[in-house]
């Protein structure tokens, strides 16, 4: 624990050095007045003109570790392979941030330089994903409120992810081991939202448990079918409207590095968690032109049930996701992310009352 707290001090300087222009590579601050910052749940990313630098943070949660430095590596590394297919030419390089003998921080511009900096008494202490720069105004969360923007500009990102998903190799796995993994996922999901600190309504959850059990059970032939067909792969994992960019060729970024596991997935079940998040957003035309591509460029025609199902499934884990947020301490508006939990719940619930109906 007390190293872990170490960590988190360490982080505070690295962020404060990777803040200067002086920090960087002078080819990769042209046109750069100074760095742009963001702070995510799980990193600091720094932005020049042209490229974007994501640090992990040594965060500790239920399915995440990253407090070795060795477990950050992998993943920043995992996260550069992964996400080639969806965003080719976007993830450029893992790049290490040493510490030279004096104890002064340096970004070195290639890994290939590590061994001749540790030749001369310097220390890997970290490491950042180099990637280009994407227009903030083409990610569909905030290109879809641009003037003029129409729904069918989607059209060729939804054709990009429904490429990627037709060609994708299918998953092995059992009906049987499929449903089980499902039947999971629910269980899960409704028994991390009844920690009493999120304060959710209870009764709500047991509904939602029941209601989707239920609706799992009677998908089963179809389910089994969906097996057969090949339709289950190793897609995306986090499907949202921030992660597709609509430049062109558009991109869809973000793969989900973490759990391969939590990419096994059937593509409507992934299109059904961008229905949430679009439908939360006032967008929902946006996901449905998604769902129309990839029925038409793929065949596959999932049933009304299945997709409440799905949708429902999405929005109790988007729930689960924003509940946790309450869990950090480093978070100061916990009403916020209740609120959120709540209003995911809400539409579980809606979703799959209807869908069952």
């Amino acid at each position: 624990m007390q190293e872990h707290s170490h960590q988190w001090q360490a982080l505070a300087a690295k962020v404060a050095f990777l803040s200067r222009l002086s920090s960087y590579d002078k080819s990769a601050i042209v046109n750069t007045d100074n760095i742009e910052i963001i702070e995510t749940h799980m990193s600091y990313v720094f932005f020049t003109h042209a490229y974007a630098y994501k640090l992990k943070k040594p965060v500790l949660l239920p399915q995440v570790d990253f407090v070795s430095l060795a477990s950050r590596y992998a993943n920043t590394v995992r996260e550069l392979q992964i996400n080639q297919r969806l965003a080719a030419g976007i993830y450029l390089q893992a790049l290490p941030l040493c510490l030279t003998p004096n104890e002064q921080y340096c970004l070195l511009d290639s890994p290939e330089h590590v061994s001749t900096y540790a030749r001369q008494g310097g220390t890997v202490i970290d490491w950042l994903l180099k990637m280009r720069r994407l227009p903030r105004q083409a990610l569909l969360d905030q290109a879809w409120s641009a003037a003029g923007f129409q729904v069918l500009d989607v059209v060729p990102a939804a054709d990009h992810l429904a490429a990627f998903y037709r060609s994708a190799a299918p998953v092995t796995k059992t009906p049987d081991a499929y449903v089980r993994m499902l039947r999971d996922q629910i269980i899960n999901n409704i028994q991390n939202l009844s920690n009493p600190v999120y304060q959710l309504d209870l009764a709500q959850l047991d509904n939602i448990r029941r209601a989707q059990l239920s609706c799992l059970a009677a998908l089963r032939p179809e389910l089994s079918c969906r097996i057969s067909a090949g339709r289950l792969v190793d897609g995306h994992g986090d499907l949202k409207p921030e992660h597709i960019c609509l430049t062109s060729p558009p991109v869809i970024i973000d793969r989900l590095e973490l759990d391969p596991i939590a990419r096994l997935a059937d593509p409507v079940a992934e299109l059904s968690l961008l229905h949430i998040e679009c439908q939360r957003l006032g967008h929902v035309g946006v996901a449905e032109v998604f769902l129309r591509r990839y029925q038409q460029l793929t065949g596959d025609r999932p049933g009304q049930l299945l997709l409440a199902f799905y949708r429902s499934l999405a929005a109790a884990r988007r729930g689960k996701i924003a509940a946790w947020h309450v869990d950090d301490c480093r978070i100061a508006d916990k009403h916020y992310w209740r609120a959120a939990a709540g209003e995911y719940l809400q539409a579980a619930a809606q979703i799959i009352q209807g869908g069952a109906g």
